[in-house]
């Protein structure tokens, strides 16, 4: 379930627990990280780095996230880490 960060921090403090937070520039890794956090319960923060802009854009990979995030059975974070200007960010 696509929920925001307040809401993946909260409930790694109620259970106690850091919460992951993993780049997933490819649908491989995405898949990867969602299958882990499902098979171990665990609520998690998957992120897209302007850096991998080159190999999967955001425009491609983004909706990706967001669509899988949602179908999860766990807690999901879709986060834009290290954008490195504001436009990129403002995407």
């Amino acid at each position: 379930m696509l929920v925001g960060l307040k809401e993946v921090i909260a409930e790694g403090k109620k259970r106690n627990m850091a919460i992951g937070s993993f780049n997933t520039p490819n649908l491989e890794c995405l898949l990867a990280v969602l299958d882990a956090a499902e098979e171990l319960d665990v609520p998690v923060i998957i992120a897209h780095a302007q850096c991998h802009e080159a190999i999967s854009p955001l425009d491609r990979i983004g909706p990706v996230m967001v669509a899988l995030a949602k179908a999860s059975k766990v807690k999901v974070c879709a986060h834009l880490d290290h954008g490195e200007s504001f436009d990129y960010c403002k995407r």
